[in-house]
């Protein structure tokens, strides 16, 4: 009787540890179960607008260019590293900082340099603008990437006012910075680079290209990197991949994708965006694409698509043409905090 009551207490003590056992293994199942993506859906026509701009046609034109291979690198030629730069922009401000300037493009900034004043002046839009400019503070206002050349501010401009630059590096001195300005002699004026008129049209060849249509907010600022991935779907049939010509997925196509996991290049990616900080930023949010016009690349873009996938009203201030004329959206993947 002894013995048949202690195998009993070893049973029912075996089972209790099986039972809790199983427990703890169902309480595990059901955290992992818990760990499911989230999804946010970006449109391709849904980039900063008039926040993100090239400093100058230079650094457009070599941005692309400036990338490795693998875009982990980035080339920048000697003596074009901005060494300061000054942003000003037009408005109604009650203390009395803004001071009468002219906002140009460089091939014309030397005949209002020798002037006395700009009595005179003849406006021409998207080419001579004439206003009240005030400096904006660096930090504040703005910041800006000394090496890839171009600035970002902290809020959209208006429509109306006009946004221009001062800038130097070690080969020139571009406009008139805010030192080269004597606070005491009220007849001095500015003269600046022009990067925004008071009413932007897709013509303006001189300063339509600055603004950044390659920038794009995620949807959020909080993101971690575990779950984290970007794709980019074709609208019209759920595809991540062109169907036509090289048969690869559309963010391998645009620079998204061209790594593994060791950040080795490997032929059409692995599925992954690729851990670049030179593409996003998960703290800000922040996507910038490695190609200046993702969606309709240039003729000698390195990031090409096929005609067929091209959204050719990306490129327009009529927002309800692109929003018509849209192909792709950006899919990020995430889990929940």
């Amino acid at each position: 009787l002894k013995k048949m009551m202690q195998f009993e207490y070893l049973l029912i003590m075996f089972s209790f540890l099986f039972i809790f056992s199983c427990e703890v293994d169902r309480s595990t199942i059901g955290v992992e179960e818990q760990l499911q993506y989230n999804y946010k859906h970006i449109n391709d026509y849904d980039f900063i607008n008039k926040r993100y701009f090239f400093i100058d046609s230079y650094y457009r034109d070599r941005y692309e260019k400036g990338f490795s291979d693998d875009l982990t690198v980035w080339f920048y030629e000697e003596g074009t590293l901005i060494r300061e730069l000054n942003v000003y922009r037009t408005g109604y401000f009650p203390n009395n900082m803004n001071r009468m300037g002219v906002a140009t493009i460089p091939s014309r900034m030397k005949e209002f340099e020798n002037l006395s004043n700009l009595n005179g002046v003849v406006t021409n839009s998207g080419e001579v603008e004439l206003g009240l400019f005030v400096p904006l503070k660096e930090g504040m206002d703005y910041q800006y990437n000394f090496a890839h050349g171009y600035f970002w501010l902290k809020r959209v401009i208006k429509p109306t006012e006009i946004l221009a630059i001062a800038y130097r590096t070690d080969k020139d001195t571009v406009g008139t910075l805010k030192s080269m300005i004597s606070d005491d002699d009220t007849t001095q004026f500015y003269v600046l680079r022009l990067i925004k008129p008071q009413t932007m049209r897709e013509y303006h060849n001189h300063v339509w290209p600055l603004m950044m249509r390659n920038v794009y907010f995620l949807g959020d600022s909080n993101y971690v990197r575990d779950g984290f991935n970007i794709n980019i779907r074709k609208k019209e049939n759920n595809s991540t991949v062109q169907e036509v010509g090289l048969n690869r997925r559309f963010a391998n196509l645009l620079g998204l994708d061209l790594l593994d996991e060791y950040g080795i290049l490997i032929d059409k990616g692995d599925g992954q965006v690729d851990n670049n900080p030179y593409l996003y930023n998960l703290r800000s949010g922040i996507l910038i694409f490695p190609g200046i016009q993702p969606f309709n690349p240039f003729p000698n873009s390195r990031f090409q698509i096929a005609d067929t996938n091209r959204v050719k009203q990306y490129n327009t201030i009529d927002r309800e043409e692109m929003i018509r004329s849209s192909k792709f959206e950006l899919v990020v993947q995430y889990f929940e905090n």
